[in-house]
């Protein structure tokens, strides 16, 4: 091969085309007519590497050895990247706050009131005449981020206080059920209004279906 030159091939495939020029330089010397053996021999390889690379021989060579290099590139194994699992995601899960119980609070991006009740979660009051009926007035209401804490069922329309006439017992109405509220520190601690309460004749208070106290 000329001096300088440099095939841009893999080492197998240029090992190949090594062997095949090696082959064209023996076909070229034995096809040779009219030259002396001796003398062609006795050329240096100076002179020998100053034959044109570019016969048919070696056009033929440079063919296959691309031929190789696509067929070494196709069976070459292909590393792909390891996908990376993605990280879980880190939204909280809403959770019940007992601490809480009987204060008032709203979002701070939002105008609704939820009350959080005995067992820690938020009831979210309907509406305001269902809010000015059970509680005093709107102080001392919280303002924070209430998507944390987890909610119940709201507190509906048809809340309300009541207390028989025959009985200095006060119940709430919620969700169909009567409910006692168990004396005056749990009124305080709630903020229930005192002046709401409303009284009903003492068989139809007691014919409501009676549900858990209200703590």
């Amino acid at each position: 091969m000329r001096s300088g030159y440099s095939w841009r091939f893999s080492p197998y495939a240029q090992r190949s085309m090594i062997c095949l020029l090696a082959l064209e330089h023996a076909v070229d010397y034995t096809s040779a007519q009219g030259g002396d053996d001796a003398r062609r021999l006795q050329q240096p390889e100076s002179v020998m590497s100053q034959r044109e690379p570019d016969s048919e021989t070696t056009r033929v060579a440079r063919a296959y050895v691309h031929s190789l290099e696509k067929w070494f590139s196709a069976e070459a194994p292909t590393q792909r990247p390891v996908a990376r699992p993605s990280p879980p995601s880190a939204r909280l899960v809403p959770a019940t706050v007992p601490d809480l119980a009987g204060c008032r609070l709203m979002s701070s991006l939002y105008t609704d009131v939820y009350l959080a009740d005995s067992d820690g979660y938020l009831r979210h009051i309907a509406d305001q005449e269902t809010y000015n009926r059970l509680f005093r007035d709107w102080s001392n209401i919280i303002e924070t981020n209430v998507d944390h804490i987890a909610l119940a069922q709201p507190i509906g329309p048809g809340t309300v206080l009541v207390r028989g006439f025959e009985s200095d017992n006060v119940y709430i109405i919620d969700q169909g059920l009567r409910r006692l509220i168990r004396g005056p520190a749990v009124m305080d601690k709630y903020w229930f209004n005192w002046d709401r309460i409303s009284l009903m004749n003492q068989t139809d208070l007691e014919c409501i279906a009676l549900g858990g106290d209200w703590e």
